[in-house]
């Protein structure tokens, strides 16, 4: 016996398909709320250890003198990398000169 199936003017329209919504459908949204989940979950667990490591670095003694340790490194980091913007800026005008030169 074949059973009807009604359908409603508010009902989606991918859902108006006498077998129902598609697999493939259905996955898709099970897969969705599984991954919002899993970024929810993450991103907490970022956000703890971020704090974590913020609330160590600047509430105790030890994170103290991690911090003066860690700050002439930093500045030698930040150092370097603007020298490595200036060479990525000199070799793209660089680059630039000679398709200016080549049209």
């Amino acid at each position: 016996m074949t059973r009807l199936r009604v359908i409603h003017r508010d009902q989606p329209y991918s859902d108006r398909s006498p077998r129902g919504p598609s697999v493939s459908e259905n996955s898709d949204k099970e897969n969705n709320t599984v991954d919002d989940r899993n970024t929810i979950f993450l991103s907490a667990l970022a956000g703890a250890v971020a704090g974590g490591c913020v609330g160590y670095l600047f509430l105790t003694e030890d994170g103290r003198r991690l911090r003066e340790d860690l700050l002439p490194k930093l500045e030698d980091l930040m150092t370097e990398i603007d020298k490595a913007r200036t060479v990525v800026k000199g070799a793209t005008k660089a680059v630039a000169d000679v398709r200016q030169f080549g049209r």
